[in-house]
């Protein structure tokens, strides 16, 4: 059960980022996940730490504890993959995303994943995506607008 002081800075924290005041939200999810530790609060906690601080490891685990409590929210795979995406591993931050439709239909999933856009296969399928050959030889093609 959620007590009314968490419940009050959980609201809060959510007019907070709806106004894109990130800092101010940040603040207010901290106070919550002090009273009470629910998966909403770790979810929402885990994306401004990942926004305003950027330390990714511990935003990462806060949503892996929302997921694992709650497996079938898309809130939480919507906030997971935009810090995946913010991180750079926009491969995994898909994979995360289309998870979270499984759960339902959600917009903001849609939209994400709009964003991350279409993955173009690697130049050279024997190396892996991120290896900077790929990476760079990738780049060149696209400049000259050979991909």
């Amino acid at each position: 059960m959620i007590t009314e002081d968490s419940k009050r800075f959980l609201v809060k924290a959510k007019q907070a980022l709806s106004n894109n005041n990130e800092q101010l939200a940040l603040e207010y999810f901290e106070r919550a996940i002090q009273l009470e530790r629910t998966p909403e609060t770790c979810s929402y906690l885990g994306y401004c730490l990942a926004t305003q601080r950027k330390n990714f490891n511990e935003a990462i685990s806060l949503l892996q504890e929302a997921i694992d409590r709650e497996p079938d929210n898309p809130l939480h795979y919507l906030n997971y993959g935009r810090i995946l995406s913010m991180s750079g591993d926009k491969d995994q931050a898909a994979v995360i995303l289309r998870h979270g439709l499984e759960y339902g239909l959600h917009f903001e999933i849609i939209g994400a994943l709009e964003i991350i856009g279409p993955r173009k296969p690697p130049v050279f399928k024997s190396l892996p995506r991120k290896h900077f050959i790929n990476r760079y030889i990738g780049l060149i093609l696209s400049r000259f607008k050979f991909r």
